[in-house]
C-alpha cells in the first residue's frame, strides 16, 4: 500500500481487513458473519448508553441502525462508515461507563476505539476531544481526572503505534506521506 498501489484508504482499513479475512473468513459468509457482528456491537453499545435511563430507546435506536443498514444490501456490508460508526459507539458506550461508574480503566477501550476509527477515516478523530468533557465532569464531581486520561492516552496511542509499525514493516511511509500531501487533499475537494 503507498508504495505501489496508489489508494486513499487509511492504513486502518488494510489492518481491518486483514484482522476480518483471518478471523472471520475470506468469502462471502466471513464478511456477512462480520457485518452482523457489527450490527451486534453496535445495539450492545446503543443499549449501554441509554441503559441507566431509558433501554427501549437504545432499544429502538439500535433496531432502527439495523433496519436501515440491511435496506442497504449485500453490496454494503460492512463498509468502512459503519466500521467507523460502531466503535465510534462502543468509544462512548465506555467512556459514559467509566463516567458513571467511577471506572477509569474504561477509557482505555475509549480511547483503542477512537484511535482505530481514526486509522480508518480521520473524520472521526474529534470523538477524541470527548476528553476534554470527561476531564470537566470528574473535575465537577470532585474524581479524580489522571487515570481517565492515562487510560485513554494510552488506548489511543496503541492503534497509532500499530499504523506506524505496518507502514514501516510494509516501507510505506514515504508513500503515505506523499498520499497524505498530494493525493488525498485534491481527493477531498
Amino acid at each position: 500500500p503507498y508504495r505501489t498501489i496508489i489508494d486513499a484508504q487509511m492504513p486502518g482499513t488494510y489492518m481491518l481487513d486483514w484482522g476480518v479475512v483471518h478471523f472471520f473468513g475470506g468469502g462471502a459468509v466471513g464478511l456477512r458473519v462480520f457485518d452482523f457482528t457489527l450490527l451486534a456491537l453496535a445495539a450492545l453499545a446503543m443499549l449501554w448508553i441509554a441503559w441507566p435511563t431509558d433501554r427501549f430507546a437504545g432499544f429502538f435506536a439500535a433496531a432502527l441502525l439495523a433496519l436501515l443498514h440491511g435496506r442497504d444490501g449485500i453490496p454494503q456490508t460492512a463498509q468502512r462508515d459503519l466500521i467507523m460508526a460502531v466503535l465510534m459507539l462502543l468509544a462512548l458506550a465506555t467512556a459514559f461507563h467509566a463516567v458513571r461508574r467511577s471506572q477509569p480503566g474504561w477509557m482505555f477501550l475509549f480511547g483503542f476505539c477512537t484511535a482505530t476509527a481514526a486509522s480508518i477515516k480521520p473524520t472521526a478523530a474529534p470523538v477524541a476531544l470527548l476528553l476534554i468533557l470527561v476531564a470537566v465532569v470528574l473535575r465537577r464531581r470532585r474524581r479524580p481526572v489522571f487515570w481517565s486520561m492515562a487510560w485513554a492516552i494510552l488506548g489511543l496511542a496503541l492503534p497509532c503505534l500499530a499504523v506506524a509499525i505496518f507502514l514501516f514493516k510494509e516501507q510505506s511511509i514515504p508513500g503515505f506521506i506523499a498520499a497524505l500531501h498530494g493525493m488525498w487533499p485534491y481527493y477531498a475537494t
